[in-house]
């Protein structure tokens, strides 16, 4: 009994070893890919970053193709994740909102390598798999929008808002943040999700909503 403990836990061991160096790989892909662009990173590019030989590489991934796939589902899951919690919290539109734009936000800062590959690059994936992880945009959009149509229907946000086109406006401005988050050393993430709640919700709330969020009776 005691040898077969011995033998499981060793085997665990190389297990949680092999986890750890995968991810290691994962984000050396996702930072070569942010860097260079698909077409411009190779296989030597992303083992030089590890600092191991590129034949060593093919242990963890058969392809720049298939590194590029698993990156980028790793980009957008926790998307999807997060705006599920969000829509079945108990929380008001306003706070759901502000809470999407937050946790959008804090994924770029936490993931920013995956999350701009996921942007910028699956577009070069095969059919089959960019069909795969488009699920994921697709899914988180939806999610967004319902909540804002949502609000158009209880009378919070503006009659005339378009929710698929505000959806897109809030995505983009929140996934242009890594562009030049950077260069803005003193603005923090948090500041950053304030700011962006204020002015999306200024513009979609309707007056009276608007009177009842500043106290006015």
């Amino acid at each position: 009994m005691a040898k077969q403990t011995k033998a499981k836990s060793a085997a665990l061991s190389r297990i949680k070893k092999y986890e750890d160096r995968y991810r290691e790989v994962l984000d050396a892909a996702a930072a070569v890919f942010a860097d260079k662009g698909y077409h411009g990173a190779s296989i030597q590019n992303i083992s030089n970053q590890l600092g191991i030989r590129q034949a060593s590489l093919y242990y963890y991934a058969s392809s720049k193709e298939e590194l590029l796939e698993v990156v980028c589902e790793l980009g957008a899951a926790d998307f999807v994740e997060f705006a599920v919690l969000i829509r079945d919290s108990d929380a008001s539109l306003d706070e759901k909102i502000t809470t999407i734009i937050s946790k959008h936000l804090e994924s770029i800062r936490r993931i920013p390598n995956y999350v701009q590959v996921f942007i910028n690059c699956r577009h070069h994936l095969p059919q089959s798999s960019r069909k795969k992880i488009g699920k994921y945009a697709r899914e988180y959009e939806s999610l967004i929008e319902a909540m804002l149509s949502e609000g158009v229907k209880s009378g919070e946000f503006r009659s005339d808002l378009n929710s698929r086109i505000t959806t897109l406006a809030l995505l983009g401005t929140c996934n242009s943040v890594p562009r030049w988050i950077r260069s803005e050393k003193k603005i923090q993430v948090r500041q950053i999700a304030k700011q962006f709640s204020e002015i999306f919700l200024t513009g979609i709330r309707t007056d009276t909503s608007a009177e009842k969020q500043s106290g006015v009776k």
